[in-house]
């Protein structure tokens, strides 16, 4: 596990691409390469965010996550933009996410904030300590 520098720009957006298809997001996110982009640039440009890459040589997975203090406890918190593992490399995903936990003991966060996209990943989250907070739900208009 490494940061993620503007360097890796290019398998951060190739992996953005195999999310925008390969998840259920597909069907409720209309994602574009320009907006990744710019979010990409954004996160690596703030002091509050971290991206992880897994992976040797070309990355495989990456997690990326945004500090704030939350504006009802004023604690410190951690909200996950993204996190992908490449099928072939699904290995790696516990490792980000600890490479990321322990980014935020560092920065002195006090909680972390997952988004759990079906059932699997929430149990993967609860069997490793997570509780579940609330459900999302959308809407097109």
């Amino acid at each position: 596990m490494r940061r993620a520098t503007i360097e890796d720009l290019d398998a951060l957006l190739g992996m953005a691409r195999r999310f925008a298809v390969e998840t259920e997001y597909r069907d409720v996110l209309d994602i574009k390469a320009e907006n990744v982009e710019a979010s990409i640039k954004s996160l690596m440009a703030n002091p509050d965010s971290v991206c992880f890459i897994s992976g040797n040589g070309t990355p495989t997975g990456m997690i990326a996550m945004l500090a704030y203090d939350h504006p009802f406890s004023g604690e410190r918190t951690a909200f996950e933009i993204v996190w992908w593992v490449n099928p072939e490399a699904r290995g790696d995903g516990i490792k980000l996410l600890k490479a990321v936990e322990g980014w935020a003991k560092e920065q002195g966060i006090h909680k972390i904030q997952m988004v759990a996209p079906n059932e699997r990943v929430g149990t993967l989250y609860q069997r490793l300590g997570y509780k579940p907070v609330e459900v999302s739900y959308q809407r097109s208009l």
